[in-house]
């Protein structure tokens, strides 16, 4: 049985930042634009489309729910409303074959693993 999870940002975290047009916590505006380059929704887990769609860019701490110190950084989500992807321990299909960094964490957030995979090789 695989440790691994893909957890999507919840759901009540990306329709705050669509209502407010700010991070949640730290109050930052969240810049909002046409996707010009590589873009993953955190909150549905796909690619927005380069050109095409528009997207929220905003501060973000996964680990802020569990009490931790800090560790605010950049995430994109769909400006327009998306389902949230569910839980699981496979990869999205959009993001095989692409080029992924993934990262392990442990007991008080350590880093424990970071992998480079493409294809679902290392």
């Amino acid at each position: 049985m695989s440790a691994f999870r893909v957890t999507a940002i919840p759901t009540k975290v990306a329709e705050e930042v669509r209502a407010t047009g700010k991070s949640p916590v730290y109050g930052f505006p969240a810049h909002r634009e046409v996707a010009a380059g590589r873009a993953p929704c955190r909150h549905c887990l796909q690619l927005i489309q380069q050109g095409q769609e528009e997207l929220l860019l905003f501060t973000y701490d996964p680990f802020r729910e569990l009490g931790e110190p800090p560790l605010p950084g950049p995430v994109y989500l769909y400006a327009e409303e998306c389902p949230r992807h569910p839980e699981s321990d496979a990869i999205p299909e959009a993001y095989r074959g692409r080029l992924l960094t993934l990262e392990g964490y442990g007991e008080g957030r350590a880093l424990l693993k970071e992998l480079r995979v493409s294809g679902g090789e290392e």
